[in-house]
């Protein structure tokens, strides 16, 4: 469908148009016009700006920490890194929960839909989420927002049950001190 009043785009995730406005005179049901374009200075979709700022900052904990291990010689201590990826895992589950908060709760909300008329619409009794992937112009925004939540979630597992692995290396790799000077004093040290 081509719009005659021109090419029409959108950033969602700069989006700010809810609270609705308030209806201008002279308006009807069929032509409904508003007094001003809505918004109150938050934006609509703020899950988004959290999860990209928690969720990138996590993964280069996550890099930086992964490939700093491996440069690690037996008994060196894995502590500093283990730390990093528990701050790197609890970073993803902090994007993750913005994004459930924001996407997943049901709600009787109103959105904004640039590409329908009226451009205010009302939910009833369903997410966000749902919204947008049934909606044939917002589907594949909803389906990024649906990949992002589930690559944070799964990168918080990877990150948990690595940092347990860490753990783990850590307490079998390294020697007590007591170990370290019987060994020493073997070797004529």
């Amino acid at each position: 469908e081509v719009c005659t009043s021109g090419l029409r785009y959108t950033r969602p995730v700069e989006q700010d148009r809810l609270p609705k406005p308030e209806v201008a005179d002279g308006s009807n049901e069929t032509n409904p016009r508003y007094s001003s374009q809505g918004g109150d200075g938050d934006y609509d979709y703020w899950g988004l700006p959290i999860a990209v700022a928690c969720g990138g900052f996590g993964s280069i904990l996550t890099m930086v920490a992964s490939c700093i291990t491996s440069l690690c010689r037996v008994g060196d201590s894995l502590i500093i890194y283990a730390v990093m990826l528990v701050v790197a895992s609890t970073l993803h589950v902090v994007a993750s929960v913005c994004l459930a908060i924001n996407f997943f709760t049901r709600s009787d909300d109103t959105v904004y839909n640039d590409f329908s008329y009226p451009k205010y619409e009302g939910l009833s009794d369903e997410n966000i989420l749902t919204y947008l992937l049934d909606d044939q112009y917002y589907g594949t925004f909803g389906r990024c927002v649906l990949l992002a939540f589930i690559f944070s979630l799964l990168t918080s597992f990877y990150e948990a049950g690595f940092t347990l692995c860490m753990y783990k290396a850590e307490t079998k790799l390294t020697r007590p001190a007591s170990a370290r000077a019987r060994a020493s004093s073997s070797y004529g040290g």
